[in-house]
């Protein structure tokens, strides 16, 4: 292993560590004023499309979100605005590399979606203005992840597709990033991940490249879920792990769940979410049962997951936002009605359901989850989006005597601490769960950790780094490699 000295380092938003009367861990909903869906759409079960970055460089990060054919609204905490009229699936990446984050949206003529383009939004110092638009083609696109994919030094995005008709090509692509702000489309004919309705880009094998596991609709039909080994750009199935379920998913999410410094992998589908350990990176085991991942009832459907601290206790939970997978207005409905979301806290026996002990006891169609620091406690908050009712922003009511620290950094960044015998391993991104992104972060929990005995970094395309001025805890720091 090769150590390098590091490099940037700038500190934000510092809490002091203090002694806390309310430790018991609760949420409550906010009472913030959002917007649900305006007017009734054919395709409303997909939900809105949601992203979230700090816009104006305040330090707080702004929600944007919207629905199909209507305004796309940004969240402040002070106010709401309209950005433009027209949504889909987004983006967050410095396209110009400004040093702002600016917004790629897709956008589709129609309900027929018979055309799609790509809008180009530049962040002109805190205001989002359309700078061009590109063609995509006649597919609609579920989600956008970004990163490097083929170490160029430039992000890229990676689209994950889904046709609504037989003669579209239900084909995910590629844009390949450009130093003039323009985009390749790559569109690998044994890249076809069928049905694709969330991705996640990490690396798996730890050998410095961004791979990609598709989470991928009827299952039966198609094949389920597909892993892609990245070597140097091109991607290539893993056809001999035999670790990935046949379902129905809708959501995926990455994160080094048991320690052991591999990334591992969490999958949500009707009545059961997947949860499988990286086996030294050549392989997956399948652990939810043994682990009590699968507690859904057969009813519920798990859309939006994540891999997440929720109580700075040192280990990864998983939240999961829970709906209906059908919508009113069918000849043949099969709407369930409301349902939860689920919050499992991890213990040295497995997985408990915590939701209701914790406050989480609102019912919805639920899809997408956004981790955030809205109220700067220490304690992720959680913007929730329904598929057809206003977005719920569910804020922690309580604060915690366990420390923690909120990473951010370019798309890809792999990160180790290590503090009393123990090596927390995360990967800084800012894919955000089914129909959602935001900026690239990474918030561990430490438990009772005070001071950390060391830190290493690894930025996309370089080596790992040795980190020279270990941070304080309980505090967001944004690191940079040298320019």
């Amino acid at each position: 292993m090769i150590f390098l000295y590091l490099l940037q380092f700038a500190c934000q938003r510092p809490e002091e560590v203090t002694t806390c009367d309310n430790t018991t861990l609760s949420f409550s909903q906010a009472d913030v004023e959002t917007v649900g869906r305006q007017k009734y759409s054919p395709y409303h079960n997909e939900g809105p499309q949601v992203a979230a970055f700090d816009v104006d460089h305040d330090g707080q990060l702004e929600v944007l979100q919207c629905f199909m054919d209507e305004p796309l609204l940004q969240y402040g905490h002070t106010e709401t605005t309209v950005v433009t009229d027209l949504c889909g699936a987004m983006a967050i990446l410095d396209w110009n590399q400004d040093g702002w984050s600016d917004l790629v949206m897709e956008v589709q003529s129609n309900e027929l979606r018979r055309s799609t383009t790509l809008w180009w939004f530049e962040n002109r110092q805190g205001q989002l203005i359309k700078h061009h638009e590109t063609p995509f083609g006649v597919d609609q696109i579920h989600s956008f992840r970004v990163g490097d994919l083929n170490g160029d030094g430039l992000e890229d995005i990676y689209a994950s597709v889904l046709a609504e008709r037989n003669d579209q090509s239900d084909q995910n692509v590629i844009l390949w990033a450009h130093e003039d702000f323009k985009v390749d489309q790559s569109l690998q004919m044994d890249h076809a991940s069928r049905k694709t309705f969330d991705s996640a880009l990490a690396d798996f094998d730890l050998n410095g490249t961004l791979d990609i596991i598709d989470a991928n609709d009827r299952g039966a039909e198609y094949g389920g879920n597909v892993l892609w080994w990245n070597d140097n750009g091109s991607f290539t199935p893993d056809h001999a792990c035999h670790c990935l379920p046949i379902q129905d998913a809708m959501g995926a999410d990455v994160a080094d769940v048991n320690r052991d410094g591999w990334l591992d992998i969490i999958t949500g589908d009707v009545n059961h979410n997947h949860l499988l350990i990286n086996d030294n990176g050549s392989s997956f085991s399948d652990v939810s049962q043994a682990w009590g991942i699968d507690q859904l009832e057969p009813i519920e459907m798990s859309w939006g997951v994540r891999l997440v601290d929720i109580n700075n206790d040192g280990a990864v939970d998983i939240v999961s936002a829970m709906g209906d997978h059908t919508y009113p207005g069918m000849e043949e409905t099969e709407y369930e009605g409301p349902l939860g979301v689920s919050m499992l806290q991890q213990s040295p026996d497995g997985f408990i359901e915590k939701a209701n002990d914790w406050g989480m006891s609102s019912m919805g169609s639920f899809r997408s989850i956004i981790p955030l620091h809205w109220n700067d406690d220490g304690i992720l908050d959680y913007w929730i989006t329904d598929v057809e009712e206003a977005p719920q922003l569910w804020l922690s009511d309580s604060c915690t005597n366990n420390n923690w620290l909120n990473i951010e950094a370019p798309n890809g960044t792999m990160v180790k601490l290590r503090a009393n015998g123990v090596t927390w391993t995360g990967q800084v991104h800012g894919q955000s769960s089914y129909g959602a992104n935001r900026s690239p972060h990474w918030h561990v929990g430490l438990s009772k950790v005070t001071q950390l005995q060391s830190m290493e970094v690894r930025f996309p395309n370089q080596e790992w780094q040795e980190w020279i001025d270990i941070p304080t805890l309980n505090q967001t720091i944004t690191i940079s490699p040298e320019n």
